[in-house]
This record gives structure tokens, C-alpha cells and sequence, in this order.
């Protein structure tokens, strides 16, 4: 009994571990992906009033 339970123990450790590392990649992803698209609309709204001024 003892043995199944430390089994069991170590396998929600495991997941735990597992959806932690997950939910920080996915926020990373997030975060990059802001960036990205926050860059990309400066970029293009400096063209897109650089255009009408000249």
C-alpha cells in the first residue's frame, strides 16, 4: 500500500512539474508574440505617417 502510494506521489509531482513548465512556455510564447505584434503596428504606423507627410 505504501509503495502504490508514494507510485502515485511521484506521478502527480511529475504532472504538476510538467503543466508548470507548459504554462511557462505558453506565456512566453504569449509575451513574444505581444511584442512581436506591438513592434509590427509601430513599424507600420511610422511608414503610414511618414507616407502621408511626404
Amino acid at each position: 500500500m505504501i509503495a502504490i502510494n508514494m507510485m502515485e506521489i511521484l506521478n502527480i509531482i511529475v504532472l504538476a512539474v510538467i503543466i508548470i513548465l507548459a504554462i511557462r512556455i505558453i506565456i512566453s510564447t504569449i509575451k513574444t508574440t505581444v511584442k512581436i505584434l506591438v513592434i509590427g503596428t509601430l513599424l507600420l504606423t511610422l511608414m503610414w505617417i511618414s507616407f502621408n507627410i511626404f
